[in-house]
């Protein structure tokens, strides 16, 4: 007969507690869902998977269910029904399994970052005043503002305010096809959890073409390899720069002030000619309760008085406009005032 110690390993090898043994049974009773019309073969970053896709009553959005046991983050890349899909938003409730929302990619970001290469980039453009996305065209209807959703990554962690991106080409009042440029405003990078998938939301504001934008390269300020400017010595190491300032924001207190430090190579001196660059990233759908200003090296930011994001926790990222330093990220608790 069976030792008492055999019996009750076999009790416990689906799960400890009677609420493990029955989440891990809906798991096994989901594994046939490959079979299930909706489960179809996907690329999600380039690899091949299998995703329940469910539509919605906007063709440009679905619904998604994984896998038992797999799970994605936002800012993945979906490749189904030869479109490019962004994970835009995750339910991370369910035990069973993920679920999330995609939304289809309608623009091709090409931009270069301060050398010849051209980089690329799928991502999401909303019109801001709209409450959903256009169905069955490239791009939603232009108009002066418009929001962009792009994964986070080594190229686009460096896109900055100011900086211009080609959007579409048009024709001036003579007929002449022209560069239809927009500026980024505003960046807000949106994540689940820090470290596990990123999205940046671009806020985009039109702006006037000029000679140096592309529209046989499709690139704002294009940068041909013969006019490509001296880069720095990339064999030089990086100095380093820090943030300094309170890991608390109180919702609804007075705006914090976060001072950009540049230490010279001897980790003692500071430079005070470094031009700071600045990005703030909050959870996804509370950035609109947080405000910035940038002062010379400073950038102040205050939190509206409301409930839903105490709690939240908000990165500041500092980097230098030449890359001559390591950018540094500095973290912030948002707290109740009282």
């Amino acid at each position: 007969m069976p030792s008492r110690e055999v019996y009750k390993k076999q009790l416990i090898v689906n799960g400890d507690t009677r609420r493990k043994r029955s989440v891990n049974q809906m798991k096994r009773n989901l594994e046939h869902i490959i079979e299930h019309p909706s489960c179809k073969d996907v690329l999600v970053n380039g690899i091949s998977d299998k995703l329940v896709i469910l539509d919605t009553d906007n063709n440009r959005v679905k619904k998604y269910n994984a896998l038992p046991n797999k799970t994605y983050s936002t800012g993945y890349l979906i490749d189904y029904a030869n479109y490019k899909w962004l994970i835009t938003d995750i339910n991370e409730d369910s035990e069973v399994y993920q679920s999330g929302e995609l939304k289809q990619c309608n623009h091709l970001f090409r931009f270069q970052n301060n050398t010849s290469e051209i980089l690329e980039c799928f991502g999401v453009v909303e019109n801001p005043y709209s409450t959903s996305l256009e169905e069955n065209k490239v791009m939603t209807v232009r108009g002066n503002k418009l929001k962009a959703f792009i994964p986070y990554n080594n190229d686009t962690k460096n896109i900055f305010i100011d900086k211009r991106l080609f959007m579409e080409a048009g024709r001036n009042s003579n007929g002449k096809e022209i560069p239809i440029v927009y500026q980024v405003v505003d960046i807000v990078t949106a994540t689940e959890n820090y470290g596990n998938g990123k999205i940046i939301e671009i806020t985009l504001e039109i702006v006037g073409a000029n000679e140096n934008d592309s529209l046989s390269e499709k690139i704002a300020d294009y940068i041909s390899p013969e006019t490509q400017p001296t880069q720095p010595d990339t064999s030089v190491e990086l100095l380093n720069c820090v943030v300094s300032g309170s890991d608390i924001l109180k919702a609804g207190g007075s705006s914090r002030k976060y001072e950009a430090i540049f230490y010279q190579s001897d980790g003692i001196t500071i430079d005070t000619t470094i031009i700071p660059v600045w990005s703030i990233m909050s959870y996804m759908g509370n950035e609109d309760y947080y405000h910035t200003s940038v002062d010379e090296n400073c950038i102040y930011i205050s939190a509206d008085d409301n409930d839903s994001i105490i709690g939240d926790k908000i990165t500041l990222q500092l980097s230098d406009s030449v890359g001559l330093y390591n950018s540094a990220e500095f973290y912030v608790e948002v707290v109740s005032a009282f």
